[in-house]
């Protein structure tokens, strides 16, 4: 018996306790620190690619939309606010893509000792926190250094990541529940959540997006409010708000209903396959 899976064994929830709450967080705590340091384990930079890959993601596309394409020039601030959005999108891409397999990932575990169901994915969108954490402190510093004064909205910077978690989460669980029936699931978000990145407004503004049908189908991505909100609060408090660019109207709350329908789904995934999830791992 492994160290972590010998902590798993003493901490989990007794089966008739009914799941106290400090032992789940325990042991979501626990299994998220032990897939952060297996992440790393035997790389030689280590925890430095915590901080390398969404710096060299954002190296090229800084280079070719300022350089190559030179998008970038008519976007005041543009390069603090690539690597903003950057920092942000990764935690969801991540997030998403290390819940998706959670169940896999820790079948033995999952089998043996009888862990709550929830527990899995709730570690896996925690671990990839940990990187995520690291990654906002590089940028927002890197914000300071470039010359940006912090303003009263930036007090407001845990509603973006309240919101973000939200999101993160209710697709993470979402897809990890789904992926235990449907292993097709695996390769279709690879796609789908690239796909997302040059969807959502993560290299441009929302409002260069042209009016009309495209528009319209950008504001009910629900991670279209956040961008344009980090771009106001954050980065350039003269920038547009959501309201604004999205026109109000049914527009200017739909990616919020979604944001909803996406957690009712996850809610209800997750109640009706919770209890045949170890028989199919």
């Amino acid at each position: 018996m492994t160290e972590a899976t010998a902590t798993l064994e003493r901490i989990r929830p007794a089966p008739n306790a009914g799941g106290s709450r400090r032992r789940f967080w325990d042991l979501v705590v626990v299994m998220a620190l032990t897939e952060y340091r297996r992440r790393y384990a035997g790389s030689v930079l280590g925890y430095a690619w915590t901080l390398l890959r969404p710096l060299m993601l954002f190296a090229v596309l800084y280079v070719v939309f300022t350089r190559v394409i030179r998008f970038g020039d008519s976007v005041p601030d543009y390069a603090v606010l690539l690597l903003f959005n950057i920092t942000l999108y990764f935690f969801f891409q991540e997030g998403t893509n290390a819940a998706l397999r959670s169940f896999v990932a820790r079948g033995s575990v999952m089998r043996s000792l009888r862990v709550p169901a929830l527990a899995a994915p709730l570690s896996a969108l925690l671990a990839s926190s940990f990187t995520f954490g690291a990654s906002l402190v590089v940028a927002i510093t890197w914000i300071l250094v470039y010359g940006i004064e912090p303003t009263a909205t930036w007090l407001l910077l845990p509603v973006l990541l309240l919101y973000l978690g939200v999101i993160t989460s209710s697709v993470g669980i979402m897809l990890s529940m789904l992926f235990v029936r449907f292993r097709d699931v695996g390769q279709a978000w690879h796609p789908i959540s690239r796909l997302l990145f040059y969807a959502s407004p993560v290299l441009y503004p929302f409002e260069y997006i042209p009016e009309g049908f495209f528009r319209t189908l950008a504001a009910f991505n629900p991670l279209s409010p956040l961008f344009v909100q980090t771009r106001q609060w954050i980065i350039d408090p003269s920038a547009p708000s959501w309201s604004e660019v999205a026109g109000g109207g049914v527009t200017t709350v739909a990616p919020f209903v979604v944001t909803f329908a996406l957690c009712a789904v996850a809610v209800v995934t997750y109640l009706r396959t919770r209890s045949r999830i170890a028989e199919r791992l």
